[in-house]
């Protein structure tokens, strides 16, 4: 409180609230989703979060599970590696095709056309390592994604009461909200309903 002059004036914090962006939309129908303040997200999240407390080993054990078997990259790297010596084998063909070509009279349309034939070979196989390579990198976060999470989930134990930056920076991937419920969603695809 702050007085001048013999008035007294109550200065008031602003309050943040979150709301949806199509709530004035004018292209749109108008959004009805209600707006939140910060508290109650944060209220929010520790409700999740101690659901998600409550049923520690249970989440704990299915994201290990989740490691164990969607997160595996045995068989594409495999297949990368074999890959990759096969567009190794192209490249040298093709290298070969083009000295030869260039030392000998040969005729140029067929050379012309094994050649194609090579690069077109050559550019699917690499079209594929590099979808393969794709699915590993995913594959890889994913999997730090989920081991991340879980030593976070490890360290906490009994109620959680107190909002915390880095468990909500560590652990929330994003909150869905509509008219008649919110549901905070986890990494790794955890989604508790408030």
């Amino acid at each position: 409180m702050v007085r001048l002059e013999g008035v007294a004036f109550h200065r008031q914090v602003p309050e943040v609230i979150y709301r949806c962006n199509r709530k004035y939309g004018k292209d749109t129908p108008p959004c009805n989703t209600p707006h939140l303040t910060e508290e109650e997200i944060k209220q929010m999240f520790l409700k999740a979060l101690n659901a998600l407390v409550d049923a520690k080993e249970e989440t704990i054990e299915n994201l290990q599970g989740l490691i164990e078997t969607v997160c595996q990259t045995d068989s594409l790297d495999a297949e990368q590696e074999r890959l990759e010596q096969e567009l190794r084998i192209i490249a040298e063909n093709l290298a070969n095709l083009i000295r030869e070509n260039a030392s000998v009279a040969l005729d140029q349309t067929e050379q012309a056309e094994k050649e194609k034939k090579l690069r077109t070979l050559y550019g699917e196989k690499h079209s594929r390592f590099q979808e393969l390579e794709a699915l590993i990198q995913e594959k890889n976060d994913t999997k730090e994604i989920l081991t991340n999470f879980i030593t976070k989930l490890e360290d906490l134990s009994g109620e959680q009461t107190e909002f915390r930056e880095e468990l909500w920076g560590g652990l929330v991937d994003h909150i869905r909200i509509d008219e008649k419920r919110s549901t905070v969603v986890f990494r790794g695809g955890i989604e508790i309903t408030i």
